[in-house]
């Protein structure tokens, strides 16, 4: 019976929040859709025992983790529908989308690449090389770049 109270708890709340819809199989896994202008956010979670298994969907996937309680489900959410409210009237937040959907689809593509073909210890050291090169790059723009919103307290998770 957790299940059903949580499940109903978090709808009642994300209804409130301006979820423009909330679908729930009896399975106790709902998908929340919310708009932002042109954009819909879309979050899929389940209520599993003593856990809520939260993840974005749309507009691209993004598993957010294995949540303890109702509140923290919506606050997460409420945060989430935040920043992309600041980020919605970016001039580059199309080119933003643009380059998330690219690296949901190269992690397929890699996937697929390992699990398919013996690749070789070389190729696979290039692509590591390239990865360690994006994460540089993108440590070195996040000092180089000014905050939308302020950002949380340390050991906060945002």
């Amino acid at each position: 019976m957790r299940s059903a109270v949580s499940d109903d708890m978090i709808n009642v709340m994300l209804r409130q929040m301006g979820a423009v819809s909330i679908k729930t199989s009896p399975a106790y896994i709902s998908i929340a859709k919310f708009e932002i202008g042109d954009l819909r956010l879309t979050y899929m979670y389940e209520v599993k025992d003593e856990h809520i298994y939260l993840q974005r969907v749309d507009p691209y996937p993004m598993m957010i983790g294995k949540i303890y309680n109702d509140q923290q489900v919506v606050e997460i959410i409420a945060a989430d529908l935040q920043k992309f409210k600041n980020a919605y009237n970016s001039s580059n937040f199309s080119r933003f989308l643009h380059i998330a959907s690219d690296m949901s689809s190269i992690n397929v593509e890699i996937e697929n690449l390992f699990m398919r073909h013996n690749v070789s210890k070389a190729d696979l050291e290039r692509i590591d090389a390239m990865m360690d090169s994006l994460h540089d790059k993108l440590a070195e723009m996040e000092e180089e770049s000014p905050f939308i919103t302020k950002p949380a307290p340390a050991g906060t998770e945002e």
